[in-house]
């Protein structure tokens, strides 16, 4: 898959670690949070993320952003 060939001049990220993005962005913003007491537990209290000013094209910062688990 990859990026598609979209800019990631602004990108929205659920659960990530704020480390991997914030050495990928120069504005990493917590915006919000998914709390669900019927969620399993691993789909709970998960931090929503808004990055932007992507320090490099997002193809390239794509594989340190990319998360499927």
């Amino acid at each position: 898959m990859g990026a598609g060939g979209a800019s990631g001049a602004v990108v929205i990220t659920i659960g990530a670690k704020a480390g991997p993005i914030a050495s990928n962005y120069d504005d990493v913003r917590a915006v919000g949070r998914i709390d669900n007491a019927y969620a399993m537990p691993y789909e709970t209290g998960l931090a929503i993320w808004v990055l932007r000013q992507p320090r490099a094209p997002l193809a390239e910062i794509w594989s340190a952003l990319k998360h499927y688990n």
